[in-house]
């Protein structure tokens, strides 16, 4: 699982699933692993009006900076896997 690798190397990650009670269950498991943390954000996403509900609790959670120097980071290490 994806998460598992950035929890362990202590990222803050975010899943969602349908189902509440795994997706709670999952980031529970998965924060125990640490240094990084899981949090839960149940959502339906082959609904719009629930992507637009998760965007808003994402957007809730974090800042926009946060946000823009995460993705910063990810875009250079995808960069840098490419040229492997």
């Amino acid at each position: 699982m994806i998460a598992h690798g950035f929890i362990v190397n202590g990222a803050k990650v975010y899943i969602s699933s349908r189902s509440a009670d795994v997706c709670d269950k999952v980031a529970k498991e998965l924060t125990k692993l640490g240094p990084g943390e899981c949090f839960s954000i149940p959502a339906d996403l082959q609904s719009l009006d629930e992507v637009k509900r998760l965007v808003a609790e994402l957007s809730k959670r974090e800042s926009s900076k946060e946000k823009k120097h995460h993705s910063s980071r990810c875009d250079r290490t995808t960069a840098m896997q490419s040229q492997s």
